[in-house]
């Protein structure tokens, strides 16, 4: 599933009250925001 908005987290959401028969795998991409930690993380540092 894809979510980039709020309206595409009833996705999540009927995952979470479901059977839970699967993984739920999650793979983010963080573009909204700057940040010097994750800058830092993934340096090498």
């Amino acid at each position: 599933m894809t979510v980039r908005t709020v309206d595409d987290l009833a996705a999540v959401r009927d995952w979470l009250s479901g059977p839970r028969a699967t993984p739920l795998v999650i793979d983010a991409k963080i573009t909204s925001f700057p940040s010097w930690v994750l800058a830092h993380s993934f340096a090498g540092e």
